[in-house]
């Protein structure tokens, strides 16, 4: 063999991709023939082509059949569904039909109503005698004469009567059968035999018992602040085993597979719940932290005075008394206001207003300071209707600690205020209610600066010169205690920012029944030392007992609220504008006995317990001022041990002393009847 057949004998094996021997290379080698190696090869590479064509051919026939007999059944199916259709669309047209063209009236006569239209084709043409020729023919025999078709017709009313009653019968599809029900004999003697079920707990788990010192309080708020050991927790906490969530893993849908526009079957998928470890542990790191416990002022400023002028006028007597009001009773829509401090916040003893508009107008001066500017004294305790403040600008100052404050407002009974700021100087108040005449105070938009110290912005008072009780009991007593009917009620959105330090920003005293009171505003506390509500007397839930002494309270208008709600007391902050505490040791709800004062603060009454309920959002120490900046504002920070002005120190959400709780006698603090009706009850918050 020449070496250029031996060459491309190779390239052609090489080519077939074939595999050959050690000794099929040996014997090539020696004598250059593989002609014997190359037939065998080839038979056998044929024999397993063969073979391999003969099991595609049967895999592909038996494929092919089974794809046949899907695609019969599918179109099976398919023609079945399309049959049902037919039906379902011709049995729809023809009750179509039916309802279009005539309908029964429940008299006694025939009536056909009919359009020329046919339904499925949407041609115009008349088919009434095709498809009413029963009901013509009916019509025929009826009359005597071959007139039906004419007679429904006529005057394009379809309608036939002459006392003679046909039918025609529609299959409905459905039977209805009267049911006559049995009912059960009730025997009037039954007895019950109750059980007692055999209930079987498992083993109570013990948690791990902490050792905490105990912390004994003060025996009285008057003594110096004590400071209390530090309280070291365990530095490891370990929890032994924890019951394993079940974790619920929805059902997956899988998207249908379409091949040659059929439907596959829906597969579904599940999985099997992630699985957790028994056991982990915990490791808290206890703050070095030493607790001071805070002081509240429970005898906040509350010495305001007030007089009237008996007309709705101004006061035209520069020289009057300082407790009698610039200005009463009148709808003002605008000005500027002073008492005790001048409009650029310098301490004088001097009052008046300019550029007020509304029912009254002009300016004035006075010479000397008043203790309020503003008084109001009309609503529905006294049939009149109630005012309106619907702009203006407050500057107000009391006269010191030891002198009668200033009010911007004092109200009696109803009135709205709205797009009004105040800016109080320290012994100033901006609105004094006096709570049992259930006056309405509603505020919009109005801005409240406290720029002072010792201010109470909402003195909520109940009745100074009478035993309130009592006249609560008796109705009234008479014109000059009317109003026992109402609830009082503070709403609104009344925006405070406090700058300074012990201010108070509602204060209830003296007997408040009822009381409620809700501010949607935002109220920011950058000074120390403020309280947002001091409740220091008893407030009744009224609901309890108004029925007894004013049963047609229901009715409104001069009677009552006109339902009983209004008269449960609450206090509600905006989970949405929570009170913010910048400064240091501030309060938000605080409930105490009034320590100090007058007879009439001593009085049973004035403890701190509130039948109601309360909504108190804080935000406690998230920023260290309202402006944002890295350091407390200068009233914001106190100098005790421990404090800083990086850090909000002894704010305090709820500080409850007054001892309300469950079980507490009523006589104790009141002794009229009708409050038995009101037991007391824990503070709900």
């Amino acid at each position: 063999m020449k070496k250029e057949n031996i060459e491309k004998s190779l390239k052609r094996f090489l080519k077939r991709k074939v595999s050959y021997s050690l000794s099929l290379l040996v014997a090539f080698m020696i004598s250059g023939n593989i002609v014997q190696a190359e037939t065998d090869i080839l038979a056998i590479v044929e024999t397993k082509k063969l073979e391999l064509l003969d099991l595609l051919t049967n895999e592909k026939e038996d494929l092919l059949a089974l794809l046949q007999k899907e695609e019969e059944k599918i179109a099976g199916q398919i023609a079945n569904n399309e049959r049902i259709i037919k039906e379902y669309e011709r049995d729809m047209i023809l009750e179509l039909d039916r309802g279009e063209y005539y309908s029964k009236p429940v008299y006694s006569s025939t009536k056909v109503s009919f359009s020329p239209q046919i339904i499925k084709s949407g041609k115009m043409k008349d088919r009434t005698a095709e498809v009413y020729a029963n009901l013509i023919n009916d019509i025929n025999q009826a009359t005597g004469i071959n007139n039906g078709l004419q007679l429904l017709g006529v005057s394009g009313t379809g309608i036939v009567v002459d006392g003679t009653l046909f039918s025609q019968t529609v299959d409905l599809g459905i039977t209805l059968q009267t049911v006559n029900p049995i009912l059960p004999v009730v025997t009037p003697n039954i007895n019950v035999a109750i059980s007692i079920p055999n209930v079987s707990f498992g083993a109570v788990v013990t948690p791990p018992f902490l050792n905490v010192p105990h912390l004994s309080p003060p025996a009285s708020i008057m003594l110096p602040p004590v400071t209390p050991p530090i309280v070291t927790p365990p530095a490891n906490i370990t929890i032994q085993h924890i019951d394993k969530p079940t974790i619920v893993i929805p059902e997956r849908n899988i998207t249908p597979i379409m091949v040659e526009n059929k439907q596959a079957p829906t597969l579904s998928l599940t999985l099997d719940p992630p699985k957790m470890n028994d056991e982990f542990s915990v490791e808290v790191t206890p703050p070095n932290k030493t607790i001071t416990l805070v002081n509240p002022n429970a005898n906040p400023f509350s010495n305001f005075v007030w007089g009237w002028l008996s007309t709705e006028n101004k006061n035209s007597n520069r020289n009057s008394a300082s407790n009698t009001p610039l200005i009463e009773r009148a709808n003002i829509t605008g000005g500027t206001f002073w008492s005790g401090v001048t409009t650029a916040g310098t301490p004088s003893d001097t009052a008046g207003f300019s550029g007020v508009t509304g029912s009254v107008s002009g300016s004035e001066t006075y010479n000397k300071r008043h203790n309020l500017i503003l008084g109001y004294y009309n609503g529905p305790w006294n049939g009149q209707a109630g005012n309106s403040l619907t702009g203006g600008t407050f500057y107000v100052k009391g006269g010191g600690p030891s002198d009668a404050g200033t009010e911007a407002l004092h109200i009696v009974s109803d009135i709205t205020i709205s797009n009004v700021t105040v800016n109080l100087y320290g012994e100033a108040a901006f609105a004094t209610m006096e709570a049992f005449r259930g006056g309405k105070i509603t505020i919009n938009n109005s801005t409240i600066n406290v720029l002072g110290n010792n201010n109470s912005i909402f003195p909520i008072l109940g009745w100074q010169d009478a035993n309130g009780p009592d006249v609560e009991a008796n109705q009234g007593g008479g014109s000059s205690f009317m109003g026992t009917q109402f609830s009082p009620y503070i709403s609104g959105n009344a925006n405070i920012n406090i700058k300074t330090k012990n201010n108070s920003v509602y204060i209830a005293k003296w007997f408040t029944p009822g009381l409620r009171v809700e501010n949607r505003g935002n109220i920011v506390f950058d000074g120390a030392s403020n309280i947002l509500f001091s409740q220091l007397t008893y407030t009744p839930d009224k609901s309890k007992y108004i029925a007894s002494i004013h049963p047609n309270y229901a009715n409104g208008g001069n009677q009552g609220e006109g339902r009983l709600d209004a008269y449960v007391p609450f206090f509600k902050v905006d989970k949405n504008s929570p009170v913010r505490m910048y400064g240091d040791e501030n309060i938000g709800m605080f409930f105490n006995t009034q320590l100090t004062g007058t007879p009439l603060d001593q009085r049973g009454y004035n403890k701190g317990i509130h039948q109601g309920y309360f909504e108190l959002y804080l935000d406690i120490g998230s920023k260290l001022n309202s402006s944002g900046t890295s350091t407390q504002s200068g009233d914001g920070n106190l100098n005790k041990s421990n404090y800083t002005n990086t850090t909000v120190d002894g704010n305090v959400g709820v500080f409850a002393i007054s001892g309300q709780r469950q079980g507490v006698n009523v006589n104790s603090l009141v002794s009229q009847a009708q409050y038995q009706n009101d037991p007391i009850h824990n503070l709900f918050m």
